[in-house]
């Protein structure tokens, strides 16, 4: 892992109810290794679950 990490995008993929699946893609990113959410201190998290209650920060 290099630690260079890109803005890039992402979609919310159905899942079984319990667990879903987050697909991240960046154009400039051949064989990403590592996600960062959330892990800035601007403004309210763009994720919630079906409860409304935020995604927590990650790094991983």
């Amino acid at each position: 892992m290099d630690g260079v990490y890109v803005d890039a995008g992402a979609r919310i993929l159905p899942g079984d109810g319990e667990r879903v699946t987050v697909r991240v893609e960046a154009p400039q990113v051949d064989s990403p290794t590592a996600v960062r959410y959330a892990w800035k201190s601007w403004g309210p998290a763009p994720l919630f679950n079906d409860a409304e209650l935020p995604a927590l920060p990650y790094a991983g």
